[in-house]
This record gives C-alpha cells, structure tokens and sequence, in this order.
C-alpha cells in the first residue's frame, strides 16, 4: 500500500502553539486503535509523521494554552488525514480551549456528591477515550480539554452502581460549560 507523510500545524488565535501533543490512529485493514507514537510540536507549532503507512488516520492534537488567570487551559481537537502512498497530507489544527465543571449534587437534599467520578467521552457515545474528573468534598469538579462537539457525560450517583449519563455540546461560541447535575437519591435523575 506504501507510505507517506502527514505534516501540520497547531494554533490558537493565529499564533503558533509549542509542545502540542500529536497522536494518530486508524482502524485500516481491521487495525482496530492502530496508533502512532505520539510526537510534539516545535516553536512553529508544526509536527510531523514521517514513513507511515498510506491510510486514513484520525489525527489527535492536544494543547496547552497559556492563560492570564489560570497556569495553562486546555484545548483539544481531532481531524482526519487521508494519506496516499508517497503523498505529503496537511492536517492543521486551529484549537479552543474547552472546560466543563460544575457541582454534582443530591436534588431532594442539595448534599453534594462527594468523591464521584465524572467521565466526559470524546467520541460521543464510545467510551474509549474518556476524561475523568474526581468531586471534591463540596461535590465540585472540572475537566479541561474535550474535543468540540457532542459527548456523553456520565456521573457515579449517590448509590453503588448508579450512573447516571447526559449529552453534553461544546461549541467553540460556547466552550467553557457549567453543568450542575442534580441526581435523586434514586438510580439517575
């Protein structure tokens, strides 16, 4: 099938982004989470893939941005690369920082959850990917870093077992959420 490149740059708000970490996977020839070796950008913010094989790939960048109030935000973003052999495809990345948090509580008392996980999935109803948070003990959390679009939010409920699981939309009009879910002391909400 043979090999090709795939080259890129990263930015935010039209300036390059450093140290920006580069993934790739195919699903080609039933290589089912088949991945690259994930790489770095340059001062440039480009990257590079070199000698890999001629297929589509699902490029993954993951950013940190520097920010005037917080040490750094988050920004991450996929894209797709259809490489042909002996090709050079460009897949850039324009990010936006994303963040989702909130408070996780009990409806009927207000109580907060108090050491839950909350699981944001990046691929919108495949848990493969997930981003995790952990409540802390007034039931607060954040995540930082989730893909714009649509995904599927769970939280570990009041009791063993319960989780209860809502979608969630990021938009870059819209990236920061704040999103309080209210659970009954009943399985879900």
């Amino acid at each position: 099938s043979g090999f090709g490149s795939i080259v890129g740059q990263v930015t935010y708000k039209g300036q390059p982004v450093e140290n920006a970490e580069i993934t790739g996977e195919t699903d080609e020839h039933g290589l089912s989470g088949y991945r690259l070796s994930a790489t770095r950008t340059d001062r440039e913010g480009r990257y590079r893939f070199d000698r890999i094989p001629a297929w589509d790939w699902t490029i993954h960048c993951r950013a940190g941005i520097p920010s005037s109030s917080e040490a750094k935000l988050v920004a991450s973003k996929r894209g797709r690369a259809y490489l042909q052999p002996g090709q050079e495809t460009v897949c850039d990345f324009e990010v936006i920082p994303t963040r989702i948090f909130g408070r996780a509580y009990i409806r009927e008392t207000g109580e907060p959850l108090v050491e839950r996980m909350i699981f944001i999935d990046r691929n919108a109803g495949f848990l493969q990917y997930p981003l995790t948070a952990r409540t802390d003990k007034n039931g607060k959390y954040s995540i930082d870093g989730c893909v714009p679009g649509l995904h599927l939010r769970a939280v570990e409920g009041p009791e063993k077992f319960a989780l209860f699981q809502e979608p969630v939309e990021l938009t870059g009009c819209d990236p920061f959420r704040n999103l309080d879910p209210a659970l009954t002391t009943k399985y879900g909400r």
